[in-house]
């Protein structure tokens, strides 16, 4: 009896305690040490106490108490009025027990988000432009970092985990693996304006922007209305998680394989050696099929190759080396599965086991399946071929002699359905897990760089990425400043004008300036046509804190380029009217370029093109009759149009004629 009471004694005890320490007061991940609170507002304050008790906070600019009251789960929240710029002050949090925040900053906050440009960082796998240079120059303790941890979640989350703890002073130990884009945002702001400022990065690489929105906001696009209610509605329970996702991957390739002219009763026919593929696509590798014409494709496709097998690798087992794939693939040889591998970037290396191998020849098949962007083999040339085990010196070149073919358009079968809770591309999920837990933290506004994963769907971008910073602009309460990065150049280029899912993504951003509050900077000129993440970071951050200078601090300064407004037609040449601007507009080395000019055929060919004060006036004596206008219209376009101050014209047409991603979604 008494070891009875003395265990109920001890259970009690520990229940009290749990209670006590489940119940004290605490804070979201975003109040640190070392924070910046945006100046000159109502700044929201909020957290966890014992249910029912008062919080008070007390900060020291102006050592007022103001209080909040707990409901009767434990939340408050209130908010504290912030002065002019300064600091470092301390703010003081009380309930049960209390909270110092100390070496507080007041000055401007700014979300900095979107995916891999935006998420390269200055070290790391970014390596930018004179990276240990700049990395060693950062020193600006008025500047503060605050990283946001990768996380998914099917419902709002009320905090996120972020890096070393909370917000750290901008110095060469805390800048190697943050935002490159943010850092050199923030940096130029810094110098302009000499007030504090606060980085908030919260960004994914290779995600979409409908992984940004909220369900409420999506399910106002008919495009999405379904899968954003499936994923909100997902049991939490993880089983049940798995059989979710298992039924709806099974209906969904099955339906696939249905439509596959490779497969045959389940069978993949196109696999075997046997098959015909005379009227394929000859194709030499790596490379994007976007090089092959086909810049809308996003779907499954086959390559196939013959090779010849020396009489001396028979019966020894090989390496077969395809290098990055781009997104999924199945890899058969002579009709037998040797390896597949999902994901993107992924190097591909399979084992072709020695009882396989026989003198002769054998057929390399491969099934890519990409659901957006660029598609294929996205390695280097040396990461195509093919040798004995442990004798790669006599490797055969696999580059050349390839056949291509495209099967399935996801635009029949619709997107592929996401395997597990945890994928980044589910919709709402980053909303949930990295944006939602942030709001409604005081900000001054938000930058944006992503847009290559939607480019294969750039139609419905101009509806869905307005929706995305309208819905941002609806959870914080007002309508922030939202400056963005238009898609830079990239993949090789093209002699003759034509169609590019890139172009009309950018066309797409360039339609987004109609909202209020908006800017975009455009870096038309800074890509790399070999790398989807251009090094020179530091001018893109220079452009976004040209819009945020010009738009938002009221800087007299020229933050854009020149940015088509209208034509008109006349005397078998067409007029093109940009914005006013006050800088003037000039040609880049010599006469302009990458001005196109199409008739009621159509059909573009390269136009001259002449500078008229603010107007440009384009022609072609091909084209008698002109209707319609392009420039900058490719994917890595060779264009010269700028102005004075040194900053490029967005890319535009002036028809509205059907572009290739008008179906895509």
């Amino acid at each position: 009896m008494k070891r009875f009471i003395q265990t109920a004694f001890l259970l009690t005890g520990f229940l009290f305690l749990s209670l006590q320490l489940f119940s004290q007061l605490s804070l979201p991940a975003m109040f640190t040490d070392n924070m910046v609170l945006q100046q000159k507002t109502e700044a929201p304050m909020w957290g966890k106490a014992q249910p029912n008790s008062s919080v008070k906070i007390v900060p020291s600019w102006d050592r007022k108490a103001y209080s909040a009251q707990a409901d009767a789960a434990g939340q408050w929240k209130t908010t504290i009025p912030t002065p002019s710029a300064g600091g470092p002050y301390q703010i003081k949090v009380t309930a049960t027990n209390s909270i110092t925040l100390n070496n507080v900053m007041i000055g401007e906050v700014w979300i900095c988000s979107g995916q891999s440009n935006m998420e390269m960082p200055l070290s790391g796998w970014g390596k930018i432009n004179n990276y240990e240079k700049e990395i060693a120059a950062a020193d600006y303790p008025k500047i503060r970092l605050l990283q946001v941890e990768k996380a998914t979640s099917s419902y709002p989350l009320d905090d996120v985990n972020v890096v070393s703890g909370g917000w750290q002073e901008c110095s060469p130990a805390t800048i190697s693996g943050f935002s490159a884009t943010a850092y050199f945002f923030g940096r130029d702001l810094f110098r302009s304006l000499d007030i504090p400022i606060g980085l908030i990065h919260t960004s994914w690489g290779g995600t979409r922007a409908e992984a940004w929105t909220s369900k409420e906001s999506l399910m106002m696009m008919p495009d999405f209305r379904q899968s954003a209610e499936e994923f909100a509605q997902l049991p939490r329970d993880k089983e049940q998680q798995k059989v979710f996702f298992r039924k709806k991957s099974e209906e969904w390739n099955d339906d696939v394989t249905s439509r596959d002219f490779g497969f045959l009763n389940n069978e993949a026919v196109a696999a075997k050696s046997s098959f015909h593929d005379d009227d394929w696509i000859s194709v030499s590798l790596p490379g994007p099929w976007e090089n092959n014409g086909l810049p809308e494709f996003d779907g499954f496709a086959w390559f196939r190759k013959t090779i010849d097998i020396p009489e001396n690798w028979e019966g020894n087992d090989l390496t077969l080396s395809l290098g990055a794939v781009d997104d999924s693939e199945v890899t058969w040889f002579n009709g037998e599965i040797i390896g597949s591998t999902d994901g993107a970037g992924t190097p591909r290396k399979y084992l072709i086991p020695a009882e396989k191998v026989k003198k002769g020849n054998a057929v390399i098949a491969v099934r890519v399946l990409d659901t957006g962007g660029l598609g294929g083999f996205a390695g280097k040339e040396t990461d195509l071929y093919i040798a004995p085990v442990g004798k790669e010196t006599l490797r055969e070149n696999l580059t050349e002699g390839w056949k291509f073919r495209t099967s399935v358009n996801l635009n029949d079968v619709g997107p592929q359905p996401q395997n597990n809770i945890n994928s980044p591309h589910n919709p709402s999920t980053l909303y949930n897990a990295m944006i939602a837990p942030v709001v409604p933290y005081a900000i001054k506004g938000a930058i944006w760089y992503q847009g290559e994963s939607n480019a294969g769907r750039a139609y419905q971008y101009r509806t869905l990425f307005p929706l995305m910073i309208n819905d941002w602009r609806a959870k914080w309460g007002y309508a922030f400043p939202f400056y963005f990065v238009q898609l830079a150049n990239f993949m090789q280029q093209k002699e003759e004008p034509g169609e590019s899912s890139w172009a009309e993504l950018r066309e797409a951003q360039l339609q987004t300036l109609r909202l209020e509050h908006t800017g975009m900077a455009v870096i038309i000129d800074i890509g790399d046509a070999a790398d989807i993440h251009p090094k020179n970071k530091q001018d893109v951050g220079k452009r976004l804190a040209l819009q945020a200078r010009e738009k938002t601090y009221g800087q007299k300064i020229t933050g854009s380029g020149p940015l088509y407004q209208s034509y008109t037609i006349e005397n078998g040449k067409i007029r093109i009217s940009f914005a006013p601007n006050p800088s003037k507009m000039v040609a880049i080395e010599g006469v302009l370029k990458g001005f196109s000019i199409a008739g009621p055929d159509k059909k573009f060919v390269w136009a001259d093109a002449v500078i008229e004060g603010d107007q440009v006036v384009v022609s072609s004596p091909e084209v008698p009759f002109p209707l319609a206008v392009r420039y900058a219209w490719a994917d890595n376009p060779l264009c010269n149009l700028f102005n004075e101050a040194g900053l490029p014209a967005s890319p535009f047409r002036t028809d509205d004629w059907a572009g290739v991603t008008i179906h895509n979604k």
